[in-house]
């Protein structure tokens, strides 16, 4: 066995070992008060709230830059960053998910991890560097050539926040981690917005990535306390390779599924209708696919602590299931509703035709919502070779069922393929990643059933009536407030009827946050909670 096999306990990190007393003391208090529930809950809170306002703040951003950039401009973007994340995947050869996995014995592996991550991301960084050109010939776009290689100093950088990023993951400090990441993305953004104004085009949004990204990387190393040493530890090297060789394959399966399409889809339709895909992914995907990545941050620690008890395991994984179908099921639906509303209130009429894509991109992300949880189930059990096939097999369908959309009927058609798509990956995905704690196709139609039924019951006849009311700014504000309030009402009403062990676990679940958010968040709170028993 490797150096990291034993699981005996530990906390707080220092690469050199130098704290293991301190550790201990730690990891023993945060056990005592609270217990892994108690801090997985906590980890929780944080991360949706720091999802609420990463989805305000993305939305705000894409809203202006659609305003600022042309549809030409933001399908550069869209086939720079998926060109930079194809090119430079390798950085993400699962440095963090092995080190968190490890999290017991962190101070033995975070060194070692870190000039692995080096290794990585300097790889990544020539690689995108030296494709530059070829990927700007290949697309007939001059200007991805510089965006390319502004990106490739990016990419180095983001391979070694690899580290602090596991060691805050590992120690549930997710508070922290939560709170750094939204205020880098509001940084980000203030700086993409201030640059796009001043006629910087689609360069504005490399530019202010390349900005924000060295100070990301000095603050993520200051908070997580890690202590470096000039010893890359080469001995403990071949026991991250071999988990990680599977995890970069995986990795690169997972750029060519989520990746490739635009790419696709730029050479085929060209760089205008890249950009109205790509505002109606960022519209559709934003608040769910925030909570989604941030509840992986919360969950694969939490279950990976479990590994020796696969019935609580499955049970955990369960309840997370049904509260992230819960929350993404409504979330997904309403924008699905409103998504014509939404587009022509807030884009300028040149970009109105991502309307019907971002409708069905939202409805495929009804079915496609418990990916992230379905993802740490597997990571935590440490089954990587079923993920290797797992995600061999929804990348490769993914890419397909797109691009032929796209093929056939345009940015709408691409948006159809993904709903397609989405519709077999979501509850297949579910059901074979909980099958060896012994998950069955029962357990996973049961959780998508009740939320699906209610989405359509509380939504469905209010986007019907819809259809009958003009356009207009003001008619379209109605539909929006109509969703916001009747549908989330009728929804949740549904649901209690329907499955009401979930819908009360949701309510509870949404209370207690608000009971910490004031005088005025205590009232709310006791006025939500009494809706749950």
């Amino acid at each position: 066995m490797g150096p990291g096999d034993g699981r005996p306990a530990g906390a707080r990190v220092s690469a050199e070992g130098a704290h293991g007393a301190h550790s201990a003391q730690v990891a023993q208090g945060a056990h005592g008060t609270g217990g892994l529930g108690a801090r997985a809950r906590s980890g929780f809170v944080w991360t949706a709230l720091a999802a609420l306002g990463g989805k305000a703040i993305g939305a705000g951003q894409f809203v202006v830059l659609g305003w600022l950039l042309s549809r030409e401009d933001l399908g550069l973007v869209s086939m720079a960053i998926s060109s930079a994340l194809m090119l430079s995947v390798i950085q993400y050869a699962g440095v963090t998910d092995i080190l968190v996995s490890r999290h017991r014995r962190m101070h033995l592996w975070a060194n070692a991890g870190f000039w692995f991550a080096l290794l990585l991301g300097t790889f990544s960084m020539a690689l995108v560097a030296w494709a530059a050109p070829v990927v700007a010939w290949w697309q007939g776009e001059p200007w991805l050539g510089p965006m390319l290689l502004v990106m490739s100093c990016v990419v180095v950088l983001n391979s070694l926040n690899s580290v602090p990023t596991a060691v805050l993951t590992g120690e549930l400090r997710l508070r922290e981690l939560a709170l750094w990441q939204l205020a880098i993305q509001a940084t980000q953004t203030v700086l993409t917005v201030g640059m796009a104004w001043w006629g910087l085009g689609a360069m504005s949004v490399v530019l202010s990535a390349a900005a924000v990204a060295p100070a990301m990387f000095v603050l993520r190393y200051r908070v997580s306390g890690l202590r470096l040493r000039a010893d890359p530890q080469w001995r403990r090297w071949r026991y991250i390779v071999s988990d990680s060789l599977v995890l970069a394959v995986v990795g690169v399966m997972n750029a060519a599924g989520d990746r490739l399409s635009p790419l696709i889809i730029g050479a085929v339709l060209g760089p205008g209708a890249v950009g109205l895909y790509f505002l109606a992914a960022q519209f559709s995907v934003q608040g769910v696919g925030l909570l989604t990545s941030n509840l992986t941050a919360v969950l694969f620690p939490t279950l990976n602590k479990m590994l020796d008890q696969p019935a609580r395991m499955l049970a955990a994984f369960d309840r997370a299931a049904r509260l992230m179908a819960a929350v993404g099921v409504m979330v997904s639906a309403g924008q699905a509703a409103s998504a014509g509303a939404l587009v022509r209130l807030l884009l300028p009429q040149d970009k109105h035709a991502a309307a019907a894509a971002c409708g069905l991109m939202s409805l495929g992300l009804c079915f496609g919502v418990l990916g992230s949880v379905s993802t740490a189930l597997v990571k935590a059990t440490g089954r990587f070779g079923r993920l290797l096939w797992l995600t061999a097999g929804y990348a490769s369908t993914g890419v397909v069922c797109i691009a032929v959309g796209g093929w056939l009927g345009d940015v709408t058609g691409a948006a159809a393929g993904y709903l397609a798509y989405s519709c077999v990956w979501g509850p297949l995905g579910a059901a074979i990643v909980s099958r060896p704690v012994g998950g069955s196709w029962r357990m996973v139609g049961g959780i998508y059933a009740p939320p699906i039924a209610s989405a359509a019951l509380g939504f469905g006849p209010l986007w019907l009536a819809s259809l009958w009311l003009p356009v207009g700014v003001w008619w379209d504000i109605l539909r929006i407030l109509t969703f916001a309030s009747v549908g989330v009402v009728a929804y949740l009403a549904a649901l209690s009827r329907l499955h009401g062990g979930t819908y009360r676990d949701l309510i509870t679940q949404a209370a207690g946050p608000l009971r910490r958010l004031g005088p005025l968040g205590r009232s709310a709170g006791a006025a939500l909670g009494r809706l749950g028993p």
